[in-house]
């Protein structure tokens, strides 16, 4: 389901009827007409293009006859069917609305050629561009299989939620993972970690990831049927997920889910989440990302060159970056009570500020680190 830019109106597929359907947004909701798209419809993004005048367009993807329907989303006539898809099912759109990303997730099996296709909006021609090999921090062997597609705010990275599959034992399993992609030359950027003790476990089967309407936050909605572990919900600072994919710890006393079908920011309003759970709406709050301090930073000197590992501690650390002055220390790594980084190198002598910060603010320990003497 998706809704026009103005969020006036909105439509949702029937997978089984080959047609989307018009709502109009209000209590209680109105269905309108339908329109006959292709076979199987699954995945559906609104917004206006370049080239529409102002008009939104509905891109719909056909799984089961390999289209994307074009639909004129205030008349709710179809316009054009693409092709060239191979079991299309995700679909999302650029802030622009100049390109259509459409994930071809094949036959659904562990060894179903799987793949990103990119519609220029503007002549609607295709361009299919294979998945890279894809890392993670589990140990697993990726096969890449798209099942949610959003973009970010600025457009430069595309996040997807990729079903795993599991090595040695070679079962094509439910696990998920989210990744994010470049979306100029479609390399990783990031495997987004999970929600557990140590922020490296998989969310077990993720229905859907959300944007919220700034673009500062990402959400991924689990979805379990067993009760160890329990469902979840994880948030992810977009700001950090170049440099740390962790993500953001829950609020205090956050509740356990059952059985969460999908994730959705509550339209303008970036504070809260509709959780999916059960065929039932439920509202909570947004977990908020805490404001980072330092309570001790070691060593507190070193050489030149750098290359020492510097731990932080505080609280607040996770979804961070971290400067030594205006110089980066990377790669930020999260340990119990907070972080490690390695210094990098400085040009002269004397001492830095130790900066660390997240989405929500900036913590500063004042010349806490003192480059000596080569």
């Amino acid at each position: 389901m998706d809704f026009e830019p103005a969020e006036t109106y909105g439509y949702v597929t029937n997978r089984a009827l080959d047609s989307i359907t018009k709502l109009t947004v209000g209590y209680p909701t109105t269905a309108g007409a339908s329109t006959t798209v292709g076979d199987q419809p699954r995945g559906i993004v609104i917004g206006t293009t370049p080239s529409s005048a102002g008009t939104p367009l509905a891109f719909v993807a056909n799984y089961g006859s390999n289209t994307v329907s074009v639909v004129n989303a205030t008349t709710g006539i179809v316009q054009n069917t693409i092709s060239g898809f191979n079991g299309p099912e995700s679909i999302a759109m650029s802030p622009d609305g100049s390109k259509v990303y459409v994930g071809n997730r094949g036959d659904a099996s562990a060894t179903a050629t799987t793949s990103i296709a990119v519609i220029n909006t503007a002549d609607d021609s295709v361009t299919t561009n294979s998945f890279p090999t894809l890392s993670n921090p589990n140990n697993y062997t990726s096969t890449p299989s798209p099942t949610w597609l959003e973009v970010s705010a600025d457009g430069s990275m595309l996040f997807f939620v990729n079903q795993i599959t599991q090595e040695p034992q070679n079962i094509f399993s439910e696990q998920t993972q989210v990744f994010a992609l470049s979306t100029t030359d479609f390399t990783q950027v990031a495997s987004l970690k999970g929600s557990g003790i140590n922020g490296t476990t998989f969310l077990s089967q993720m229905t859907q990831i959300s944007l919220n309407a700034d673009g500062t936050r990402l959400a991924a909605g689990e979805y379990n049927s067993g009760a160890n572990p329990p469902n979840r919900v994880a948030i992810w600072a977009v700001a950090s997920i170049n440099t740390n994919a962790y993500p953001i710890p829950p609020a205090a006393g956050a509740a356990t889910l059952a059985r969460t079908r999908g994730v959705a920011w509550l339209g303008l309003d970036t504070g809260h989440l509709a959780l999916i759970e059960a065929n039932l709406a439920v509202y909570g709050p947004n977990p908020t990302l805490t404001p980072p301090t330092i309570t001790s930073v070691s060593p507190s000197s070193g050489e030149l060159a750098g290359g020492e590992t510097l731990t932080i501690l505080g609280t607040g650390l996770t979804s961070t970056s971290v400067t030594i002055g205006n110089v980066s220390c990377t790669p930020v790594t999260v340990i119990t009570g907070g972080i490690t980084c390695v210094v990098p190198a400085a040009d002269t002598i004397g001492p830095r500020n130790v900066n660390v910060s997240n989405a929500n603010g900036t913590a500063i320990a004042t010349n806490a680190f003192t480059y000596g003497d080569p």
